[in-house]
């Protein structure tokens, strides 16, 4: 890729975004960030990016040893267009959001504290080039990565859920078509199916989260 190698270079942001300009000229079809701060992201994800896979390799090596926790796992969603990963062992993690034009957002660090369902990451390195989703009231938020997330089990499912969006997560239980948790984005783990899986996953009944959130959730 053309911008990490700029970067190896020992260019700026400011002047890898002039080069890559010239590269790409406006008739060349290729859409270029126009925010410097952004331009300065794209490059830290991509020089960053083999050392985060690097560890998520190794966190992956470690999830069938003896005495590995619950809620350690490789948890995903992807739409065939955006995939969210999150690789979480007892004690690093590795989240990588990517789509069609590159690295969304990156970050990977060491698993800090873990209290019950609740997991506290602290990030070594973290940048998100895309600006986040916009959220309406007609429309779900998008799973957003935080240092504090809940490991919510569901029968044989276990999905990763940010603290600040359990709420939305417990109204999207029984919620109907495409408002089901079906199409949620939050980064999941099927047992049943030895990896995360789509549509055959058993969502009957209701999960377990939290005593403090149980009040939001639906009646069975």
């Amino acid at each position: 890729m053309l911008l990490p190698k700029l970067l190896a270079l020992g260019l700026g942001s400011s002047i890898a975004a002039g080069i890559l300009a010239l590269c790409f000229g406006p008739d060349s079809g290729v859409v270029l960030p126009r925010d410097p701060e952004r331009w300065r992201a794209q490059l830290e994800a991509a020089a960053e990016l083999p050392e985060a896979r690097e560890m998520r390799e190794r966190i992956l090596g470690t999830l069938a040893a003896p005495g590995v926790p619950a809620w350690a796992g490789d948890y995903v969603n992807s739409d065939g267009f955006v995939s969210l990963r999150l690789t979480l062992g007892s004690e690093e993690y590795v989240y990588e959001h990517s789509h069609c034009t590159g690295v969304g957002e990156l970050s990977y660090g060491t698993v800090e504290s873990v209290d019950g369902a609740r997991v506290l990451l602290r990030p070594a390195f973290h940048v998100r080039p895309d600006e986040p989703a916009e959220t309406t009231s007609e429309r779900r938020s998008a799973f957003a990565f935080e240092r504090e997330l809940v490991v919510v089990t569901w029968n044989l499912e276990r999905f990763l859920v940010p603290e600040s969006q359990m709420p939305e997560f417990c109204r999207l239980v029984h919620a109907p078509r495409w408002a089901s948790m079906r199409y949620a984005s939050y980064p999941r783990l099927g047992e049943e199916f030895g990896g995360w899986n789509f549509f055959d996953s058993d969502l009957a009944g209701l999960p377990d989260v939290p005593e403090e959130h149980r009040h939001l959730l639906p009646a069975e």
